[in-house]
């Protein structure tokens, strides 16, 4: 995605597709601009967990803590202000400058890709 970062920028490529902070940085840039957000289509899952059936037969406690504990995190991303969160998190990202990962923070709560529960709802 680095690579398409920099080709688009230069230039060199007319389109690309590429995830954040990759987006954020060509938007702060004046390089890139969002023709399409992938999750405007409807309900896209930012992360999934999987595992084997054996895993989850003899880890399920662990794994519902685990469950649990993403449910929590998401109800604070919904909570806090994306600027509090990029800079409680910034040492784990320190190529990213702080306002740039603010950005893509929000841009992904925009898109509804951190939502308050911890598992899609049911489309009938």
């Amino acid at each position: 995605m680095a690579e398409n970062e920099a080709a688009l920028a230069a230039g060199k490529l007319d389109a690309i597709q590429v995830f954040q902070p990759y987006a954020e940085r060509l938007i702060a840039s004046g390089a890139g601009h969002v023709w399409n957000a992938g999750a405007t289509r409807g309900l896209t899952a930012y992360t999934t967990l999987m595992t084997r059936r054996d895993v989850l037969t003899k880890r399920a406690d662990e794994l519902q803590r685990m469950t649990q504990a993403v449910h929590r995190t998401l109800q604070w991303f919904a909570k806090t202000p994306a600027l509090e969160i990029a800079s409680l998190l910034k040492d784990y990202f320190p190529d990213l400058a702080t306002p740039v990962f603010a950005a893509c923070i929000e841009r992904y709560r925009t898109l509804g890709l951190w939502g308050p529960i911890h598992h899609p709802p049911r489309r009938l």
